[in-house]
């Protein structure tokens, strides 16, 4: 499944490379690593950020492709991934 939505996720995380390209210096989220794997489910995207306001790193994983196929473009999957892990920052809800 990775193999076959290659170009689908490097849209993907090309989109929430471009949201999240301030850089903690700026105050916000900055980007350390996106990885993607696969399981019963379908493809999952795990993001590691880091911010000046967080001591640890930061980590957000979500089922961005179920087994069934995408429901939306990559470079809109990616904009609600970013935008959502914004907010769960801003809220306090990510997993250090």
């Amino acid at each position: 499944m990775l193999h076959s939505y290659a170009d689908y996720l490097r849209e993907f995380k090309d989109e929430v490379e471009a949201q999240l390209a301030g850089g903690p210096d700026e105050g916000t989220l900055a980007l350390q690593q996106i990885t993607f794997r696969e399981d019963t489910h379908g493809i999952w995207a795990e993001a590691i950020v880091t911010s000046l306001g967080a001591p640890e790193p930061l980590t957000r994983r979500r089922l961005v492709i179920p087994v069934d196929g995408p429901d939306k473009d990559g470079w809109l999957a990616g904009t609600i991934f970013a935008s959502s892990l914004v907010e769960d920052f801003d809220k306090g809800k990510l997993i250090q």
